[in-house]
């Protein structure tokens, strides 16, 4: 699996393989309308690459506008059905709040100051619940130095506030009270190339419409970069999607200037396709000034139809066990990347006896939310345990409630605080075993200990839900000398100690702390000397279930809830971005059976934790 980002957007006049250019816009979404050009934009799987040249108008397209698709392909992802997943430049990066769009700025709402998202007359918003809020957002080469931030909303507490870009403050906002209003700040140095924080500091809070206490309430932030020149500034995402009247799927109006990014996964052999149509015609339903709009219908990214290969074992199952390796990203697993220095030899035994799934990703970049959703099958948004302090509700339905009402005996061991029974997690298990909570050691030896031992205990005339969940590579990485000493055994007297690392990552996350390259391979040595350790451990309780002969009548399920970062996007460890490193996770599905199979069973399928409940 590849990552990319994708672009669409409106430059200068030339229409190019993955920018589609055309000219002008006033920013506001006219009706269809039957077009005067078409175009069919191809684009191979490296898009970095020279761009494949655009075919001219009837090429692929008929007398009505409609794109005949290659009927050997078939759409992955619909670019306008998911617009909100995209980055909006128009006039400037615009976080648009009381939106889904908002969350990847603002880390859902994981101790970035944020709650909720309302809708007051049309005008959607979003509260900083604290005295400060924080947004983060990427800003590439072209954009570093100076700019204007331009935030719209109402305060709610004190009428002024502070603006600080990357820890430096830049101005002093006004906003009026009893309506929404605009406040701007232009600055001349701040923004860098990769990633930025946003703050806004407004120190005093009164009762918002929900009873709650908020200090504002923000409709949008558009951080423009100087250079950013002169184009349509959308309000929001819904200014630049493209009604249908016909039934068919909306498309996106793009001006002058604009444009929206995606970054996707991107199989191999990909391509994005799609119709442009320029020069709108007036219509009485959808008046605007007719200067050349650019909407493009029908595009997504597109993929070859694939035969889906057969998992080994049996499709029925008498017991189901979920193992979930806490903080193990898909690409330190040489299932997932050849090229991986970690040694889990276990992991690989398992993974040929199994169906792989190439493209898992979590719905959220840290333990509890996530947990959530896999053993409720619910997003973030419907299940709302997303902060420190949130609680599973009570009409939530866990998967052990579920089995259990169908008969099963159920058991849990978590190394995990925060899965536990002060969050909501302790409901519909037999068997219950926090190691945190309950101040027991939580290395992966011991509960693989507990494991088997209650597999060789339990009740013998019913089926099982078993779910393990291990921490071994979540911090402080502290693997035995042996399985650190396959990744580094060179002498060593820096500032990473294994018991440390948790700390340690706090400072680096704060800036406060700076690594040498020396320091950051013993950094990455500890966690890869975790996951081998681990690995020894899982094999045991493999090996119980097949002595007890129950690999012939169990599912047995292979994930995680996030993974790590080691510096790709200049941070480290989880819980504040969203990107690969982040959200690809493994996940195995190992069909009773299936002892002995040697084969690759690969899916390429678009699926995450929210689908293993389901399932």
């Amino acid at each position: 699996m590849i990552f990319r980002t994708l672009a669409i957007g409106v430059m200068s006049g030339a229409i190019a393989a993955v920018v589609f250019a055309m000219c002008g816009n006033g920013g506001r979404a006219p009706g269809p309308s039957k077009p005067t050009t078409s175009v069919k934009t191809e684009v191979a799987d490296d898009l970095t690459g020279p761009q494949r040249p655009v075919k001219s108008s009837g090429e692929g397209a008929s007398d009505t506008g409609e794109y005949q698709v290659n009927s050997a392909l078939e759409k992955i992802y619909d670019f306008a059905n998911n617009l909100s997943g995209a980055h909006l430049r128009s006039g400037g990066l615009l976080v648009d709040f009381g939106t889904p769009a908002r969350h990847k700025y603002t880390l859902g709402d994981w101790k970035t100051g944020w709650r909720g998202d309302y809708d007051e007359g049309g005008t959607t918003f979003s509260y900083l619940s604290g005295a400060t809020g924080r947004v983060y957002f990427d800003a590439s080469k072209s954009e570093v130095g100076g700019g204007t931030v331009t935030v719209r909303a109402r305060a709610i507490g004190s009428t002024s506030g502070r603006v600080y870009l990357n820890g430096k403050q830049i101005g002093t906002m006004k906003l009026a009270a009893k309506e929404f209003g605009h406040s701007a700040i232009e600055f001349a140095t701040g923004l860098k190339k990769g990633r930025n924080e946003l703050m806004l500091r407004f120190n005093t809070r009164r009762p918002a419409h929900d009873g709650k206490g908020a200090a504002l309430a923000v409709d949008y932030i558009r951080i423009t970069p100087v250079d950013s020149g002169v184009g349509p500034c959308a309000s929001s995402f819904d200014a630049v999607l493209y009604p249908d009247r016909t039934g068919k799927e909306p498309g996106i109006l793009l001006g002058r200037g604009e444009s929206v990014t995606f970054n996707l996964p991107v199989p191999k052999r990909a391509m994005i396709r799609g119709l442009v149509r320029s020069q709108l015609e007036y219509t009485k339903s959808y008046p605007y000034n007719a200067q050349g709009e650019v909407v493009i219908t029908g595009a997504g990214l597109y993929a070859g139809k694939r035969k889906g290969d057969t998992a080994p074992g049996a499709m029925s199952a008498k017991n189901v066990m979920i193992v979930l390796i806490d903080t193990l990203r898909a690409d330190h697993l040489a299932l997932y990347d050849k090229n991986t220095r970690v040694q889990t030899a276990f992991m690989d035994k398992i993974g040929a006896e199994s169906m792989v799934f190439n493209r898992a990703l979590v719905q959220e970049n840290w333990t509890k939310p996530s947990v959530a959703t896999l053993l409720t099958g619910l997003f973030p948004e419907t299940h709302r345990t997303k902060t420190e302090k949130n609680k599973l509700p009570r009409t939530v339905t866990l998967i052990s409630e579920h089995f259990r009402e169908l008969g099963f005996t159920t058991a849990a061991f978590i190394a995990n605080g925060y899965v536990s029974g002060k969050f909501g997690f302790q409901k519909g298990w037999d068997t219950w075993r926090n190691y945190v909570r309950e101040g027991k050691a939580n290395r992966a030896k011991f509960v693989a200990r507990d494991t088997i031992a209650w597999l060789e205990s339990r009740p013998k005339d019913k089926p099982f839900l078993l779910y393990v969940h291990t921490i071994d590579p979540h911090v402080p990485y502290i693997p035995p000398k042996e399985f650190r000493a396959l990744y580094d055994d060179e002498p060593y007297n820096g500032v990473v100690t294994p018991r440390g690392t948790a700390k340690l990552l706090e400072g680096i996350k704060k800036g406060s702390v700076k690594l040498s390259q020396r320091d950051k391979y013993r950094l990455e040595a500890l966690y890869d000397g975790e996951i081998s350790y681990h690995d020894d451990h899982f094999a045991r309780i493999y090996q119980a279930m097949s002595d007890q002969g129950l690999l012939e009548d169990t599912l047995i399920i292979v994930t995680s809830d996030h993974g790590e970062e080691f510096f790709e996007h200049g941070s480290v460890g989880h819980g504040h971005s969203m990107y690969e490193e982040m959200l690809h996770v493994p996940l195995l599905m190992r069909l009773p059976g299936a002892s002995g199979h040697e084969g690759k069973a690969r899916s390429d399928a678009e699926v995450g934790l929210v689908d293993v409940f389901p399932t």
